[in-house]
């Protein structure tokens, strides 16, 4: 819910490994029945520090909630488009992408 930068350490590379064949037969799977998958969508949530461009969004609950970068910037536009192109390599494509800025 990008709420969090992070929480109780990083998670072992086979875990990535098997979310990301879990998504890619899910996806499979939606579109075997004629659904249209709904894919995540980039928000502009990047760690600390990632930009000068990114602006601050404080803590959460006492934890630190990740950097935004402002939609309008060059910046978030170069990382939406890799992030797209990412999410079609490992997901396969999709039409549409949901996201809640506010969480």
């Amino acid at each position: 819910m990008n709420k969090l930068e992070g929480w109780g350490g990083s998670n072992p590379q086979w875990w990535y490994e098997r979310q990301q064949l879990l998504a890619r037969r899910i996806v499979a799977r939606e579109n075997e029945l004629g659904m249209m998958p709904v894919l995540p969508s980039f928000s502009g949530m990047v760690p600390a520090g990632f930009s000068d461009e990114a602006v601050a969004q404080g803590n959460w609950c006492g934890f630190r909630r990740p950097d935004i970068l402002n939609p309008a910037s060059e910046t978030f536009a170069t990382m939406a488009s890799r992030y797209y192109a990412l999410m079609d390599s490992l997901c396969g494509p999709s039409c549409f992408y949901s996201m809640d800025p506010f969480h």
